[in-house]
């Protein structure tokens, strides 16, 4: 376990959907049709690239039906309050999403 640990933290963070991409590109995810853990930040401007730190870390969830499939998912989720119970939270909290669409 502690090995997967540090190699999540040993990762840098990739944009899922921002204002300079809009639309999410599932297929930069790697291993994306392979069951796995992911981690969300939002909020923190510039995170592409930089080392995941636990501090920039709002969401973290597994899946066993493939990364894409999760990741849409909750896409989807935070846009329709549906599909994703870590998605419906965003689009419920005031703090993120507040009632309304990601987009």
């Amino acid at each position: 376990m502690e090995e997967l640990v540090r190699t999540l933290f040993s990762r840098k963070w990739k944009v899922l959907i921002g204002p300079a991409q809009p639309k999410p590109n599932f297929a930069t995810v790697e291993d994306n049709a392979y069951p796995g853990v992911y981690l969300l930040a939002y909020g923190q401007p510039n995170l592409s690239g930089k080392r995941v730190r636990a501090r920039d870390i709002v969401y973290v969830g597994m899946t066993h039906a493939g990364l894409r499939v999760r990741l849409k998912a909750f896409v989807d989720g935070m846009e329709k309050n549906c599909c994703h119970s870590g998605a419906m939270k965003f689009f419920r909290t005031t703090e993120f999403g507040n009632s309304r669409p990601y987009s």
